[in-house]
């Protein structure tokens, strides 16, 4: 949020109590040396009232940012003051000159470095997990133009896809995680492009911008009131060089290491009885880290080219690639050309393309060891379904896509759901009925299944 003097009133009252507080005193004083402090009758006080949502992710950053033509020239000490019991948690002293930014509140466990230079000299400290407080900023500022701030929330773990609360404002997903298979998509001065793929409401990504250049650079997005899921990308000179998942939810998800999510990827529902379609998630083909929507089938589909299409997919993450005559693949038409290590390289460790957020991962064969024929019984809710006992709540029998054109089926009788390992040209996954399931079922792997996240 970008916040001008004026707008002082009502920040806080108008939000809901699942969000964060916080107060900004920004001390500025006029005088022609900014090394000597001027006499306190010249002394300028900005009180700048606002409220941040909390964000769903393990770990965030507030940071603060001053833009307009005349900025910040000199802070001379940040102090961080706990609300709940007016105690000073910390303050910072001789911070270094900033010009364009400092990173006032962090909720991360250890400090992170930022690269030297005007516009990234900051200060990042821990502020003991304590998100509610107050930061009062003192030091000089040109008097040429009234400053003004922005917020943003970042997270320090990257991903293919973020929760976001429901009316957050300026969440930052950096742009450098288009490069983190090794493949050099974002060059160094690179102009950045930010928009909207696709969303099941246009109120769920209000916003998408794109601020810095080339890898460096990030996105800033907004959300509306409403819960839902949109995907957000960047591009170069009119090509897409990488996307998001945005799930727009107040789902915090929790569990130790091994467990499932409660919820399918994307879900809006864990409850079994909810109506519509707000328990089935969202579509994925095995490899990929797009998303594609359960809700409605109006959807861009065509036939997988020759191959390698990775990159096109990449380039195109609404696409839906389906493969009728080959190997039932979208990676390629042939049966001679695939990847087996897009969801799974043999490292253990999360893969570039692995669609959960940061946490979690795409499940593999042994995962499903917890579910047997007494910890994951049916149960039918609005859809048919079965349930999880030992963690992972309730599997919905949710859409389908077909591999052979893409079309969605909403049947609501069979689970289909990815793991991270392949069987020869298809990849395994989980398949349910009402009478059994098969944990170690395989499928064509351009088919639209559910994901089931587990905990890293």
């Amino acid at each position: 949020m970008t916040i001008q003097p004026n707008l002082l009133l009502n920040k806080l009252t108008k939000s809901k109590p699942l969000f964060l507080y916080f107060i900004l005193s920004i001390v500025l004083m006029s005088c022609k040396d900014e090394d000597k402090y001027s006499s306190s009758s010249d002394m300028r006080t900005l009180n700048i009232r606002f409220s941040f949502p909390s964000a769903t992710q393990p770990s965030g950053q507030l940071r603060i940012f001053f833009v307009g033509e005349t900025t910040v020239q000199r802070i001379d000490s940040l102090s961080l003051q706990r609300l709940a019991d007016g105690n000073i948690v910390q303050t910072f002293a001789n911070i270094p000159h900033a010009t364009t930014e400092v990173m006032a509140i962090s909720n991360t466990a250890e400090t992170s470095e930022i690269p030297e230079g005007d516009a990234r000299e900051a200060v990042d400290r821990l502020f003991s997990r304590t998100r509610a407080g107050t930061a009062s900023l003192y030091g000089t500022a040109s008097l040429a133009s009234s400053p003004s701030l922005t917020l943003f929330l970042s997270s320090d773990a990257t991903a293919n896809c973020y929760l976001v609360a429901p009316g957050t404002e300026n969440f930052r997903i950096p742009v450098a995680r288009a490069n983190a298979d090794g493949t050099t998509r974002i060059g160094q001065g690179d102009s950045l492009v930010a928009s909207v793929a696709w969303a099941t409401n246009p109120s769920v990504v209000t916003s998408a911008e794109s601020y810095g250049r080339g890898a460096d650079g990030f996105l800033n997005i907004s959300t509306g009131r409403i819960e839902g899921n949109a995907v957000v990308t960047v591009s170069v000179n009119d090509g897409v060089k990488w996307s998001w998942h945005i799930w727009v939810t107040s789902y915090v998800p929790a569990g130790s290491s091994g467990n499932f999510m409660d919820r399918n990827l994307g879900a809006l529902s864990a409850d079994a009885n909810a109506a519509g379609t707000s328990t089935f998630g969202l579509l994925y083909q095995w490899g990929r880290k797009d998303p594609f929507p359960s809700s409605f089938d109006d959807i861009a589909k065509e036939e997988a080219p020759a191959g390698p299409n990775l990159e096109l997919s990449i380039a195109h993450p609404s696409t839906y690639y389906y493969n009728a005559k080959g190997s039932g693949d979208w990676y390629a038409s042939g049966k001679n050309t695939r990847d087996d290590r897009l969801w799974n390289d043999g490292s253990g460790k999360k893969t570039a393309y692995d669609p959960c957020p940061a946490g979690w991962r795409i499940p593999t064969s042994s995962d499903w060891d917890l579910l047997t024929a007494d910890t994951f019984l049916p149960e039918d809710g609005a859809v048919k379904g079965r349930r999880a006992t030992r963690g992972g709540g309730w599997f919905p029998a949710a859409a389908t896509r077909s591999y052979r054109n893409g079309v969605l089926s909403q049947s609501g009788l069979e689970g289909e759901y990815w793991n991270a390992d392949t069987f020869g040209t298809d990849a395994r996954i989980l398949y349910f009925y009402s009478s059994f399931f098969l944990p170690g079922n395989t499928a064509q792997r351009a088919s639209g299944f559910s994901v089931r996240c587990v905990k890293e």
